[in-house]
């Protein structure tokens, strides 16, 4: 995922993160959540980069068509991207 963004200053996307790292894991742990039919506030706060380990928490209230989420590294604790609604 890292080839071609960027040379010199690989980074992961923003759409792997979302579909690899939430998404993926998401329908895995909550079959019934649809496909991905919107966005809300989701804010990228900093890069990605290769090997960076990181924390990932995906929650969802009760039977809500919705999920939110955290991508944070665990080296610092700071977060790279956050949301509070992806939804189905």
């Amino acid at each position: 995922w890292f080839h071609g963004h960027f040379d010199g200053s690989p980074v992961l996307p923003g759409f792997v993160q979302l579909v690899e790292l939430v998404l993926a894991p998401a329908r895995r742990r909550w079959p019934d959540l649809a496909f991905l039919r919107k966005v809300k506030r989701l804010k990228f706060r900093r890069t990605i980069g290769p090997g960076e380990p990181l924390r990932i928490r995906i929650e969802r209230a009760s039977d809500a068509p919705r999920v939110d989420f955290e991508i944070a590294s665990t080296t610092n604790g700071i977060p790279a991207q956050s949301t509070n609604a992806l939804s189905s």
